[in-house]
């Protein structure tokens, strides 16, 4: 199998969050959706991308024809071999977004992406990442035990409907 991609000049979504600020939940939702149909794509030809992230995110284009692209397939693996983490057996990925599946080391599949995908729309909400710890052992820690992070804030507008979403997206069994 090949990926090709073609050369796209555009922002990536974290440098635009950390120039902007949380994004209002409409655009929030219409980048996590264009990136969701990435993944399905992906995961239709049996790819696991692996760090779905807002760094691999590329907003290209203006106006209408404004699109947010899924880049960054260095990580993929194809589903039937996700059990083969590396060639040394540690993890890969960005810690950040990744699924308690992926950091125990285990056979990750497409709910692996959709669990960083909801971390990503949690991001774009909220402007920080899920779980805003400087240790990594408390981010591992956080991301197999504590309950989905909650990006509802009326203050800022975001719905509560978006706690379910990020939620299930983000539940700690992939099952």
């Amino acid at each position: 199998m090949f990926l090709a991609m073609r050369y796209l000049r555009g922002v990536a979504l974290d440098e635009v969050i950390d120039e902007t600020g949380p994004l209002p939940p409409e655009k929030a939702a219409w980048i996590v959706h264009q990136v969701a149909g990435a993944l399905d794509a992906a995961h239709t030809l049996g790819l696991v991308h692996r760090d779905v992230k807002p760094a691999n995110v590329l907003l290209a284009g203006e106006g209408a024809e404004r699109r947010a692209y899924l880049t960054d397939f260095g990580l993929a693996v194809e589903r039937d071999r996700s059990e083969r983490i590396t060639d040394s057996g540690v993890f890969v990925g960005t810690l950040a977004y990744a699924a308690p599946e992926q950091i125990r080391l285990h056979r990750v599949d497409a709910r692996s992406d959709v669990y960083a995908l909801g971390a990503v729309l949690h991001h774009c909400l909220t402007g920080e990442v899920p779980y805003p710890v400087r240790v990594k052992t408390a981010a591992m820690w956080a991301h197999l035990e504590s309950p989905p992070p909650s990006p509802a804030r009326p203050a800022s507008g975001v719905p509560e409907a978006f706690d379910e979403v990020v939620g299930r997206a983000m539940a700690k069994k992939p099952s």
